[in-house]
């Protein structure tokens, strides 16, 4: 719908039989199905989650926990190091080793 070419680590997730979607980009907008049982996956209506790529993860999850709730994700989640939930209820993660795909088998990593 926004153009954006499906990636790799979508197309795996099908495969799967999962629903989740990503499109190429530099922003991570996540668009999952409203539940499913895996770790560290939340219940809930419309966009999940948005992303983003930092290079010091720990001074700015410092910073975000003086003013918002931040939990470490589980290791066996991809992407992101830290799950950030704001005052509103809207969910962002911050990532610097993990990363994502960025575009076609390429990898965006801060670290």
């Amino acid at each position: 719908m926004f153009g954006y070419r499906e990636l790799g680590a979508s197309k795996e997730r099908r495969q799967q039989g999962r629903i989740n979607r990503f499109g190429g980009g530099w922003t991570n907008l996540a668009i999952h199905p409203f539940y499913n049982r895996l770790e560290g996956h939340e219940a809930r209506y419309g966009v999940n989650h948005f992303g983003f790529l930092v290079p010091d993860v720990v001074g700015k999850v410092d910073e975000f926990a003086r003013e918002i709730t931040v939990a470490k994700r589980p290791a066996s989640r991809p992407y992101a190091e830290y799950r950030l939930l704001d005052n509103e209820g809207n969910m962002f993660d911050l990532s610097q080793s993990k990363g994502w795909e960025v575009d076609i088998d390429k990898w965006e990593r801060a670290a």
